[in-house]
């Protein structure tokens, strides 16, 4: 049996997400796909952040949970952004490191 009496209520809370239809500049998707995959997850992240501010300067009060789940879930979309960017990297160093031609590998 599993031992519960150490869980935290709201740890790994994530916010629920929703599909949206949104009309963007074709530069802004640009950019935002320029980072490669996940650009929806970078979008999510920059709004977040500027909902964060905006709550600061109209001195708005947010509860201490949902602002404590704001803040993790935006920390934990920039550090999944920044994995993901990572792997891209290294895998297109891999890719560009050889290519096989007739079963022998070859630099480019």
């Amino acid at each position: 049996m599993l031992d519960w009496s150490g869980a935290e209520i709201g740890k790994f809370y994530r916010p629920p997400k929703k599909p949206v239809t949104m009309r963007l500049d074709t530069d802004i998707i640009s950019w935002l796909k320029g980072y490669g995959r996940g650009y929806q997850t970078k979008a999510n992240v920059l709004l977040r952040h500027a909902m964060m501010n905006s709550f600061g300067r109209a001195r708005q009060k947010l509860n201490k949970q949902t602002r404590r789940a704001a803040i993790v879930a935006a920390r934990e979309a920039r550090e999944d952004l920044a994995a993901r960017r990572e792997a891209f990297r290294a895998s297109r160093r891999l890719k560009n490191r050889s290519i096989t031609l007739g079963g022998r590998v070859t630099k480019r």
